[in-house]
């Protein structure tokens, strides 16, 4: 069975993934206005377009799902990407090796440890045991008040745990923080959010939340496990969602901005791109200015989205051919 898309969902990625690209070379107001809600979002729809999982037969088949999708090509990523440092930087094969294993074990950049190389794919290891908290909860409980206590305390450890500068081997604090907000997204599916009479009114306060946190100066920032005021910018994160699964709706009914919806339906190649287009590695360090490394950044990673894109669609349709 297909699984039907949803116009908006991709409409929403497309818009994170972008951002996220854009983001990565900011700081001040501009980057705290992108991590208020960019990584949080793609954690929120995956609890909204998820099936809930209720048997233990079907919690195991999605893990050996998600192993695959997700920790696999996540180390694989770390892999490629310890390659491209070590074409440019030969290092003995010994500090290779054990820079890998660091990088896969933490599954994190954390300069403490001297883990440098795992790039944006911690995000993969966070969504793959993210989910599996997740998964496994709503299989043991039943109760949706229940499961967000025990969601919502699991955030709480993981808020602590990064006020003491510890953190978990392969993103399992953060993982914990990501599970809360899938369970926030399936709260929202069945709530039919976006079909209440008073939809208005719960966007209208949740953008002058959004605001004023913003005007505050406070956003999370999932990779390095920063969560100012922990529920205000929690909060904050699904308030933004809400506004931009709503701004993606409206930009779906323009002819020119619905095109964008493209990449939201391929976010994991323009992750991988991003993840392994050497910036970090040679020559991000070559450009000052903010406005030049977001443009040549974009237009670099972009580009070669369309290329592996166009290579991926021959490819179908040779094989299309052949057969």
């Amino acid at each position: 069975m297909v699984k039907k898309r949803i116009e908006w969902v991709d409409m929403a990625k497309a818009v994170a993934i972008l951002f996220m690209i854009i983001g990565h070379e900011l700081s001040g107001e501009a980057r705290n206005f992108i991590f208020s809600f960019h990584m949080p979002l793609f954690f929120i729809l995956s609890g909204y377009t998820s099936r809930k999982i209720t048997s233990f037969e079907g919690f195991k088949n999605n893990v050996a799902k998600n192993f695959r999708r997700m920790w696999l090509f996540a180390s694989l990523m770390v892999i490629l990407m310890n390659l491209e440092s070590w074409v440019l930087n030969p290092i003995p094969m010994d500090e290779f090796l054990l820079h890998l294993v660091k990088g896969i074990f933490w599954g994190a950049n954390i300069l403490k440890y001297d883990v440098t190389n795992v790039g944006v794919v911690w995000f993969l290891y966070a969504f793959f045991w993210g989910k599996l908290i997740y998964d496994g909860v709503c299989v043991l409980i039943k109760d949706w008040h229940i499961e967000g206590g025990i969601f919502l305390f699991g955030a709480a450890i993981a808020y602590l745990l990064a006020r003491k500068e510890l953190w978990l081997p392969q993103t399992l604090d953060i993982a914990l923080v990501a599970a809360f907000f899938m369970w926030m997204g399936a709260v929202l599916k069945q709530a039919k959010f976006d079909e209440m009479k008073h939809e208005k009114w719960l966007l209208s306060l949740a953008f002058i939340y959004w605001i004023v946190c913003l005007t505050q100066g406070l956003s999370l920032d999932l990779s390095v496990r920063s969560y100012p005021k922990f529920l205000v910018t929690m909060l904050e994160a699904l308030a933004g969602t809400l506004v931009w699964i709503k701004i993606s709706k409206y930009l779906l009914l323009n002819q020119l901005t619905q095109k964008l919806s493209y990449f939201g339906k391929h976010t994991m190649v323009l992750l991988c791109i991003h993840h392994l287009d050497f910036y970090w590695i040679k020559w991000g360090g070559w450009i000052q200015s903010e406005f030049s490394q977001v443009l040549l950044r974009t237009i670099l990673d972009l580009t070669v989205f369309f290329i592996v894109m166009a290579i991926m669609k021959l490819r179908q349709k040779i094989s299309m051919i052949s057969l």
